[in-house]
């Protein structure tokens, strides 16, 4: 019995930390319209997502981020930026990562401007 279980809690973290590992450490690039199509670099450190545009030095947005690999569904709230969406956000998105592109779909996000922003793009993996 205490074979079995120690089996499934081994299997269970090694597919959260696998599972997780699809964010953590990565960075994805994509067009996204503000009104016009911006080319823009997301990049997800351990739980902290920066995104800025190319061009700039500077981080245009900064949130932080939890992955609820389960549900398949992001967590976010925003910490700065210079787009008119409020610090302090709760925002909540679900999220597929399928051959090395990611798309995300709003579930819960108050900022029309950011939503608007990202629907229907795909970001693809910066090796």
């Amino acid at each position: 019995m205490k074979h079995k279980l120690a089996i499934t809690a081994g299997l269970c973290c090694f597919f959260i930390v696998h599972a997780n590992a699809q964010l953590v450490n990565t960075q994805w690039k994509g067009s996204i319209n503000i009104p016009d199509a911006h080319a823009v670099l997301w990049n997800f450190d351990k739980d902290t997502l920066k995104i800025f545009f190319p061009d700039k030095s500077e981080e245009t947005e900064v949130m932080t981020y939890k992955d609820d690999v389960a549900g398949k569904k992001i967590f976010f709230t925003k910490v700065s930026g210079t787009s008119p969406c409020l610090p302090g956000e709760k925002i909540i998105y679900s999220y597929a990562i399928v051959n090395d592109q990611l798309s995300l779909k709003a579930i819960q996000d108050t900022c029309s401007g950011r939503s608007g922003a990202v629907r229907g793009v795909i970001f693809s993996r910066v090796k």
